[in-house]
């Protein structure tokens, strides 16, 4: 080879070492193509580990630097963003790779390393479960985790994905751009309890909309001038439960899918002590926006609304009360009587035939009883209370069952 083409190899192998080039790429939440991360960092580190340049992802999740001299490099990202709550959802998918009914790949991987212990197990389960749900500690292993990107800056443009995802957000549902976790809270107070100051009642807290549940995480707040809760009555033996800061917060977790059991309505219900004598109905608690219910398939479930119970006094709302009114399945008689007495419930369809008749005893004072209309088809009835001596009527009301 001659001296001249010698000498051409070598000054173009030179001016290759001394050529600039871009080296870009996107950051994607959970890899997701839908889902680029606006405003995280990313630097760009030679092989010494010495950082050579940084850039903020736009819009789209795009990372650019320009001029690279060629080599290898590596983009690492942070970020400060806020965020989103971390739900029973992902302790359910957390639970289900650790029974090896799921696999998660590398990313899902590091947001189900939730107790920052470098291994995925039951342990990050329960700091989901305890820790948030009942404690009310802040999540405690919240940070961003983002996958690193090795580059060549050569003679083509290097790059490619960054993944980050929020810990603990296994399912990549909570994009810190506009989708927080938010889940609706319609409730409805068609439970009506009546009592009157010092008496102690059970307040049953319902859920319309999920025909079974693998678990349900709630919070409620009360009001401690109004009622003091005396005990909490789960329905399910392994629900879990604090009573702290005028709140009650319960975690329940069915996660055996074997045991996903169907609703009849009540999750769990309230003891409480009516501290005050009522002048108007009150709300026994409100509830807050980080409650769900969760389905059969231990997702989210939607279009839930929550049936809270209403406090009433018996005076100020005449002696008995019926409810809840439409039913489905059972009916609840609340009565307030000056002595000891027996009572005869009877229901008539709208032509008047007698469909049921029963005979009660109750006794002097508050007291409540249930009663399942099985026999009833859906429809409208009219429900008569007559003593059960004299055939006096007591009360005469319209009942629908749904």
């Amino acid at each position: 080879m001659s001296k001249q083409i010698l000498l051409s190899v070598a000054l173009f192998l030179s001016l290759l070492g001394f050529s600039q080039h871009t080296v870009e790429g996107v950051v994607l939440y959970h890899f997701n193509p839908s889902y680029p991360i606006e405003g995280v960092f990313v630097g760009l580190y030679n092989n010494q580990n010495e950082m050579v340049g940084m850039d903020q992802s736009d819009q789209l999740g795009k990372f650019s630097f320009e001029n690279v001299p060629a080599g290898t490099y590596t983009c690492r990202a942070t970020t400060t963003l806020a965020g989103a709550p971390v739900t029973f959802q992902q302790a359910f998918l957390i639970w289900m790779h650790a029974m090896g009914y799921v696999q998660l790949n590398d990313i899902q991987k590091k947001a189900a390393d939730v107790d920052d212990s470098e291994q995925v197990n039951f342990f990050d389960v329960q700091y989901i479960l305890t820790n948030y749900f009942v404690y009310n500690q802040p999540f405690p292993a919240g940070k961003w985790q983002f996958t690193e990107l090795t580059v060549e800056a050569g003679m083509k443009t290097g790059g490619g994905p960054i993944g980050g995802v929020k810990v603990g957000d296994v399912d990549g549902v909570f994009v810190p751009t506009g989708r927080d976790g938010d889940y609706s809270t319609d409730v409805i107070n068609s439970t009506e309890r009546i009592a009157r100051k010092g008496d102690v009642v059970r307040l049953p807290v319902k859920v319309e909309g999920v025909e079974s549940t693998t678990g349900f995480g709630m919070v409620l707040n009360y009001d401690p001038g109004l009622i003091e809760v005396v005990r909490v009555i789960p329905k399910e033996s392994n629900t879990t439960y604090s009573v702290s800061n005028d709140q009650i917060r319960l975690s329940c977790s069915l996660f055996d899918q074997a045991k996903s059991t169907r609703l009849d309505n009540t999750l769990f219900e309230v003891e409480a002590r009516l501290l005050i004598d009522l002048e108007t109905e009150k709300q026994a608690f409100t509830i807050d926006g980080s409650s769900h219910v969760l389905n059969q398939d231990g997702k989210v479930a939607v279009d839930v609304m929550y049936n809270l119970p209403v406090l009433k006094n018996a005076a100020s709302n005449g002696a008995l009360n019926l409810y809840p009114n439409p039913f489905t399945e059972k009916v609840t008689l609340t009565l307030e009587t000056n002595e000891s007495s027996t009572v005869e419930l009877t229901v008539f369809d709208m032509q008047g035939r007698k469909m049921l008749n029963q005979r009660l005893y109750l006794p002097k004072g508050f007291s409540e009883s249930s009663f399942t209309f099985d026999e009833l088809p859906a429809g409208c009835y009219q429900l008569v209370l007559t003593n059960g001596l004299n055939q006096k009527i007591l009360h005469n009301q319209r009942l629908v069952r749904k």
